[in-house]
């Protein structure tokens, strides 16, 4: 429905002038409910599972702040996460040095 003034519409099917408070047309008999709203959209973040994707597949400790933006875990399930991926994390950064390590000592074994 189109505002004309403060008190009427236009009807959206005859465009007659119509009260803002009426329901129905009193020209065409069309109904003047005004259309639900849309459904509030969720933000990714708030699931916890993209969150745990987010942490353990693609970025560890850097994904940290979108856990502390999430609203799906609460404060203590945030630190506990929080602290199991700086963990992880901290896992992953070893292992890569240690392999780092191998592959250099073994290229000195080699060319020895």
């Amino acid at each position: 429905m189109e505002p004309v003034n403060a008190a009427q519409f236009l009807c959206p099917h005859c465009s007659a002038e119509v009260a803002a408070a009426a329901e129905v047309c009193p020209h065409c008999g069309a109904r003047l409910t005004s259309p639900a709203p849309p459904p509030e959209k969720r933000d990714l973040l708030d699931n916890r599972w993209v969150v745990l994707g987010l942490l353990f597949l693609a970025t560890g400790a850097l994904g940290l702040p979108f856990l502390w933006r999430s609203k799906g875990f609460t404060p203590v399930g945030k630190v506990v996460v929080g602290v199991i991926v700086t963990i992880y994390t901290a896992a992953l950064i070893a292992l890569a040095a240690w392999a780092v390590w191998w592959a250099w000592r073994s290229m000195q074994e080699a060319f020895a």
